[in-house]
């Protein structure tokens, strides 16, 4: 397991969450409680990959300017899939201090094997590989190699000046996990007020306690892991889990308070937003000679991103109030970097030279598709920032921490949710478009040898969703690229003898990839018979599996289309002893269809296989599955030949 790749997942998932901690009770607790498997109950076990034995989060605000967060945990890994859970892990920075971090680790019987100490905690920026500016670091402790089931065991607190930020309560973090007991506990000095979002959960007891102290508490009981289901929505979707926003707050000594997305917006924009814009006249100058001649205020834009791409490259930064503040448009102009927030605003200030408005937009990118919610406002359901262009008639979204993304084109990290856009008459809630045109396009000519091998040409185009599908390969060295294309392409004895990614269309999300391939052994013979495979690349390999009860609707977050055209070139003109009948599969979330023709020694195939976006209930799911193997069973199909 790359211990690594993990923790830099888990940051990037919960890339604002990085408010935790706990008490130091949890070797005494550990002491008192039987750790031992044999104590979780059997369908708690049922398709887990790890059990939480018992987690408490509380957080408790003293103050304004002081909030402490404390957490006790034991999980239980059961096999390789729950391995993540077992990593035990915290951020800090200058605001949020850690005050004590300890854990322990236990066989399945129960028994002590090991006390971590905070020493044993590695210790590591928490983006280093990007960031020139970063304070947040995280110490994490991720057990040596063990034999399943083992449980680890780990606390601890730390205490906070900010309080305009609570982390998510998120205990069932993944499908894998079951819970035996999770408690979530939020404690206000007399006069802090909190608002709450519950989702997928029991609402929580609200309870007063003395001096005017009010107390918050949830609890989650018994929850068997949900199992892996193919195409599932998003976690968050149908995953227990509660958001926490003040009322009041303090944030790097700025005070605010806000109750919806209007005056959340307002907020922002009057204290980490204004006055941030100016560029040097020199700058200035140079934008407005950059598109004297230019036709549109889309050409002008499109001409002042790609400038704003050339000159500039990404980096985080994530200190202090920089967290969430963007560096001024002119010092981004004199270094020529900056983080989202940083290069967002110097686009901004650039298009208003010449006239053109655009709104910085918060965004929750990544895969999820997870959105703002409207009716909900607090800090936290973003992690990025991309721009808005209302242009005539055109709306068009820029992501100004990319060097490659064509103008206008938001992929799957940030298209198709609700997100929010920082205006100075406040916050509005709007959604990004939807890809359009997601495909994978591809032509190949196999000529074929007598001795069963096989010279290809072949050309694919990505589209829409698809365009970055080859962006580690574009950039990958030679020696690199040989092991990725032979991923891709698991032919028997491949041999890569060229290949090249470009973008013939500047201004169109379109990546093309172009191969020139040998292979050995790619026809059979048999018994005076010679069989080609009708669909040697992008066979659909797997189908979902049967679940005996389906528990989440069916997903499908994107059109899918897949168009191959596959021209075999006989080295004879064999006989034809068996090719397919056309195949046409129609479905609700989906269509397939393949097409044989052979004539003069030459024998194209055409298949097509076309995914609708969209929510399915669950009641679909044996119906997709049948789907699939129908599917596989015609991707499988070879032709027949009868030997001279």
């Amino acid at each position: 397991m790359n211990t690594s790749r993990t923790i830099t997942r888990v940051f990037f998932y919960s890339m604002l969450v990085l408010c935790l901690g706990s008490s130091p009770l949890a070797h005494v607790w550990a002491q008192e409680t039987d750790l031992s498997v044999e104590q979780i109950p059997a369908d708690l076990l049922e398709g887990a990959g790890a059990v939480i034995r018992y987690s408490n989060t509380r957080v408790e605000v003293k103050s304004p300017r002081n909030m402490v967060r404390s957490v006790r945990k034991a999980v239980t890994v059961l096999n390789s899939r729950g391995e993540d859970e077992g990593i035990a892990y915290v951020y800090y920075n200058k605001s949020r201090k850690i005050n004590s971090l300890e854990g322990s680790l236990y066989d399945a019987s129960g028994k002590l094997l090991r006390t971590i100490r905070e020493k044993d905690f590695k210790d590591q920026s928490a983006i280093s590989d990007f960031s020139l500016f970063e304070d947040t670091r995280i110490k994490f402790y991720h057990p040596p190699q063990l034999e399943y089931p083992y449980t680890i065991v780990y606390e601890y607190e730390i205490k906070n000046t900010n309080t305009n930020y609570f982390s998510d309560w998120f205990p069932v973090r993944s499908s894998l996990l079951a819970v035996q007991e999770a408690v979530y506990e939020v404690i206000c000095s007399a006069g802090f007020q909190i608002r709450v979002k519950e989702m997928n959960i029991s609402p929580g007891q609200k309870m007063e306690g003395e001096e005017g102290v009010m107390i918050h508490r949830w609890e989650l009981h018994e929850t068997p892991a949900f199992g892996e289901e193919a195409f599932a929505p998003p976690p968050r979707r149908f995953l227990p889990h509660i958001i926490v926003s003040p009322v009041s707050f303090e944030y790097e000594g700025e005070k605010g308070s806000f109750s919806n997305w209007d005056e959340y917006g307002t907020w922002f924009y009057e204290h980490l937003l204004a006055g941030r814009g100016e560029v040097p006249e020199a700058t200035i100058s140079r934008i407005r000679q950059l598109v004297s001649d230019a036709d549109s205020d889309r050409e002008k834009a499109a001409r002042i991103y790609h400038y704003m791409q050339q000159k500039n490259r990404y980096v985080s930064i994530q200190v202090g109030i920089g967290g969430l503040q963007p560096m001024f448009a002119e010092e981004v102009d004199r270094l020529s970097y900056g983080d989202c927030k940083g290069l967002a605003n110097y686009t901004q200030a650039l298009l208003e030279v010449v006239g053109i408005p655009s709104v910085y937009t918060e965004v929750n990118a990544g895969d999820h598709q997870r959105s703002y919610l409207p009716d909900f406002a607090s800090f936290g359901q973003g992690n990025h920032i991309i721009l808005c262009v209302p242009l005539d008639g055109d709306t068009t979204w820029l992501e100004c921490t990319s060097k490659e993304t064509p103008f206008g084109y938001l992929g799957t990290f940030t298209a198709d949710r609700n997100v929010l856009m920082i205006t100075p008459e406040g916050g509005k809630i709007t959604r990004t478009p939807s890809l359009k045109h997601s495909a994978k396009r591809r032509n190949a000519v196999f000529t074929l040898e007598e001795n069963g091998s096989a010279n290809i040409q072949l050309e694919t185009r990505f589209t829409g969703a698809f365009f970055f599908d080859r962006l580690e390969l574009e950039h990958a060295t030679p020696r690199r690229a040989d092991e990725m294309l032979k991923k891709l392409y698991p032919l028997s004895s491949l041999q890569v003898l060229d290949w090249k990614i470009d973008h013939p269309e500047k201004e169109v999300p379109l990546t093309r990839e172009q191969l020139q391939l040998q292979v050995r052994d790619f026809m059979s013979f048999s018994s005076g018979r010679m069989f080609l495979p009708l669909i040697p690349l992008n066979r659909a390999e797997q189908v979902p599996a049967r679940l005996k009860e389906r528990k989440t609707d069916i997903f499908i977050p994107e059109n899918h289309l897949e168009a191959d055209t596959f021209e075999f070139r006989l080295p004879e003109k064999y006989p034809a002893e068996f090719i397919p009948d056309k195949t046409v599969i129609t479905k609700p979330f989906g269509e397939y269809s393949l097409r044989v023709s052979y004539d003069e020694g030459v024998l194209v195939c055409q298949r097509k296989l076309y995914l609708k976006k969209g929510n399915y209930p669950a009641e679909m799911y044996p119906e997709l599955v049948g789907f699939f193997r129908d599917v596989q069973g015609a991707d499988f199909q070879k032709a027949v030949f009868t030997m001279p």
